[in-house]
């Protein structure tokens, strides 16, 4: 996939899903890029999870929050993610990627998210990921509430 750099310190791509009959559904998503992988995180039942799940093949352009392209639309293919690892990293990019706004009202879902992803085990599939993820969430946490910064803590892996 060539993407000529268009994702690059992006927050938002704009995902075009395909319904049975062949139209496509637009929907501006988070994401975080990973090499040439793109991870989104989204609801389960979602449309365009259902949609995808039919159809593989995708449509992606970078794009602002609202859905408007920033460069030229790449075909590409989409595949739910089963795997542990791959949801932690996507979290944790995903979470990264709040450098990007002003608001931080939703912060909190997102830590609630990564509870449920960890299913009340505090243990990770490597000490890589597990630093990906602390990294991310410190940094949530001290954008979230920034007058705690006096509270930063040091992370000792094994």
């Amino acid at each position: 996939m060539n993407t000529n750099g268009q994702f690059h310190n992006q927050a938002f791509l704009n995902l075009e899903t395909f319904r049975k009959d062949g139209t496509g559904v637009r929907t501006p998503v988070w994401f975080v890029e990973d090499g040439k992988l793109f991870y989104v995180r989204t609801l389960a039942d979602s449309w365009k999870v259902k949609r995808i799940r039919n159809n593989s093949r995708v449509r992606v352009v970078s794009c602002k929050a609202q859905g408007e392209p920033l460069g030229e639309w790449v075909t590409a293919a989409a595949r739910q993610i089963d795997d542990r690892t791959g949801a932690l990293l996507a979290w944790a990019g995903i979470a990264d990627s709040y450098s990007f706004r002003q608001d931080y009202s939703d912060l909190g879902n997102w830590i609630i998210d990564l509870e449920e992803l960890l299913g009340g085990k505090p243990s990770f599939p490597s000490d890589r990921i597990e630093a990906r993820v602390m990294t991310a969430l410190a940094k949530s946490l001290w954008i979230a509430c920034p007058e705690h910064a006096k509270h930063l803590f040091k992370i000792s892996m094994g």
